[in-house]
């Protein structure tokens, strides 16, 4: 801006060399003030900036590495009905009656998951839709991303082992088709395929709530 300026005086038509100088020297001034007023600016700005624990926070947030994906995974295995049996976030394990539909669309290649829980006598629920990626397995919207990490089998019944990291939820899910509870020989099994997968070891489950689903009417 400076170099331009000073070009702007010197090749002005008819002006003489001293007023010339004048001229430049003035808008040399002129400008290092305005540096110097952005100069105070930007450094009101920087002490203004968000305190430690909000940039902790969004670091946390943005800190989502990938897993492994199923080896049998197939997109065949998606388009269910789930009962949310085991989650490493202790506030989804106090949901009562966890439970989902998933749903492929083979032609737009999305995942949309229907989840419910029993809250203040009614079922609550939210959706969200996920699209495919150049991996087979990984899901991700503008707010997050979803892995099909294992696909098992568990007394003749599905189950799917996923990890969630978006700014609404960072953890590992346990879906299983079989039923709302599960013991503990079963939670065990599933805690040590975490285990197995250094992004995820740390996020071990415990079952969900399941005390009364048998009394209710699922709606999926």
């Amino acid at each position: 801006v400076v170099s331009a300026m000073v070009r702007g005086v010197d090749g002005a038509s008819g002006a003489s060399s001293g007023k010339g100088s004048v001229l430049k020297g003035a808008l040399l001034m002129a400008v290092g003030v305005v540096v110097a007023l952005s100069a105070a600016s930007s450094s009101t700005a920087s002490s203004s900036a968000a305190p430690s624990s909000a940039l902790e926070e969004l670091t946390d947030l943005t800190d989502c590495s990938s897993v492994s994906i199923a080896t049998n995974y197939s997109t065949d295995y998606l388009s269910n009905d789930w009962y949310i049996v085991a989650s490493s976030d202790s506030d989804e394990c106090d949901f009562v009656c966890d439970h989902a539909k998933w749903t492929y669309d083979t032609s737009d290649e999305e995942l949309t998951q229907y989840v419910l829980h029993w809250k203040d006598d009614a079922w609550d629920a939210t959706t969200r839709t996920y699209d495919s990626t150049s991996t087979a397995g990984e899901f991700t919207t503008d707010t997050g991303d979803f892995y099909v990490y294992h696909i098992g089998d568990h007394e003749g019944y599905t189950y799917i082992i996923s990890w969630t990291c978006g700014d609404y939820f960072k953890g590992v899910e346990v879906y299983y088709t079989g039923s709302q509870s599960v013991d503990d020989s079963f939670l065990d099994k599933v805690n040590d395929i975490i285990a197995e997968e250094s992004t995820i070891s740390d996020y071990t489950v415990s079952a969900t709530n399941s005390t009364g689903c048998t009394n209710k009417d699922y709606t999926w």
